[in-house]
């Protein structure tokens, strides 16, 4: 029962509606990036030999941009409410994709760059968010993120 329940919390959730939209396009953009492949694959496709390659055919490297516009067109057709709360991630999010979206076409950005990019991320969100991760967590209670407070002198 609290199954159903909760099933049927999420399908009426304000959060619903764009959230399968946005799923939906990103599913779209996935198989248009799969079949339009012959188009794009050489700037695109990564090759199957050397370290770390597993797949027996060419694949996409720029899975991401069928993920980020999903999550803009899921942006796009949520209310305010939520549009307030995702817009500082997708705008955090925005070097480590662009840095790792480079070195999906151009295969020449290195590591150190992306990582700095990513860590860029990371200190955008806490930036913009205001929100952090306490540094000494109490071990008995579970840890909880945390605002920073204005203090006044």
């Amino acid at each position: 029962m609290i199954l159903i329940e909760t099933i049927n919390r999420l399908l009426t959730s304000p959060a619903a509606n764009p959230a399968l939209w946005g799923c939906s396009a990103s599913f779209a953009l996935c198989i248009l990036l799969v079949l339009t492949g012959r188009w794009h694959g050489v700037w695109t496709m990564d090759s199957v030999v050397g370290i770390q390659k597993f797949h027996s055919t060419l694949t996409p490297r720029v899975g991401g941009i069928p993920i980020v516009l999903g999550l803009v067109v899921a942006w796009g057709r949520a209310p305010v409410e939520i549009k307030n709360m995702i817009t500082p991630i997708l705008l955090a999010g925005m070097p480590a994709f662009l840095f790792g979206l480079a070195e999906d076409i151009t295969k020449r950005v290195g590591v150190m760059p992306r990582l700095l990019a990513t860590m860029v991320s990371g200190l955008l969100a806490w930036w913009i968010t205001d929100y952090s991760h306490p540094r000494r967590p109490n071990h008995l209670k579970p840890s909880r993120l945390h605002r920073r407070r204005a203090t006044s002198h």
